[in-house]
């Protein structure tokens, strides 16, 4: 036989080669922020992918949120900013959380303008009262409408206008509020009233100090005669109530 030739065949980088393993992905949270909440929202998760090996979340400011270490589980504490921050064996990620301070309400019973005759005694007509806040109360005419500063009692002291403001206090993670009407204060009017009492319908003839009315209630309860309603040509639809022991002499209850 003749000479044979042998070829001898190499591969590069085949079988067991040594080559370099794939780059792990970079750490991303599903929403990558700023994440906007009011205190009081509820928990929320904003989980992070990628990365290598285990997830571990953080918060740099517990006294806006604290989170779940594990599962990136974020509770709202209070009002402010935080950074809630993930991290893996050789890299973090972090978003920005905005937590904004919770709404409250005040509103008030009736309509803006209130009338009143001078002499009156009443509260302030609050509707709603909705957060933790004390109210104040206050009067931009002390000497015609006076408040009570605490509790919102008011009396009609002199003819004039006044603005009731009210003020539901604000704090660290509750937004104030505030709510007003005006006063309308109106002197009493002296009008002639005829009354007939007794078993033999004795007119009686006094001077009452509310303001004229039509179309009012008059009724005797528990040896009192009381006045109240109607339609008078001051304050259109009057709220007070007027009572007297016998028609002579009047008082006002509210």
């Amino acid at each position: 036989m003749g000479p044979q030739a042998c070829i001898l065949l190499s591969a590069c980088g085949g079988g067991g080669g040594g080559g370099s393993a794939h780059p792990s992905s970079p750490l991303t949270f599903a929403m990558p922020g700023p994440i906007d909440k009011t205190y009081g929202d509820a928990t929320f998760t904003n989980a992070a992918s990628g990365g290598s090996g285990s997830i571990t979340y953080s918060s740099n400011a517990t006294a806006v949120a604290t989170v779940a270490a594990s599962t990136g589980a974020v509770t709202i504490t209070g009002a402010g900013d935080a950074t809630i921050t993930a991290a893996d064996s050789s890299s973090q990620m972090s978003y920005s959380l905005v937590v904004a301070k919770a709404a409250q309400s005040v509103t008030l019973s009736g309509a803006a303008a209130v009338d009143a005759v001078v002499g009156a005694s009443w509260s302030v007509p609050i509707a709603t009262n909705v957060g933790p806040g004390a109210l104040s109360f206050s009067s931009d005419a002390a000497t015609t409408v006076s408040v009570d500063a605490a509790t919102g009692a008011l009396q009609a002291l002199a003819p004039g206008s006044a603005k009731i403001s009210i003020v539901k206090a604000g704090d660290a993670n509750h937004a104030a509020a505030q709510a007003s009407f005006t006063v309308n204060a109106v002197a009493p009017m002296t009008q002639e009233l005829n009354i007939w009492v007794g078993s033999a319908d004795s007119l009686v003839t006094a001077a009452a100090p509310f303001t004229p009315r039509y179309q009012h209630q008059l009724e005797s309860l528990g040896n009192q005669l009381y006045v109240y309603g109607g339609i008078d040509l001051i304050t259109g639809h009057p709220s007070d109530v007027w009572s007297s022991p016998g028609g002579l002499t009047w008082q006002v209850q509210y």
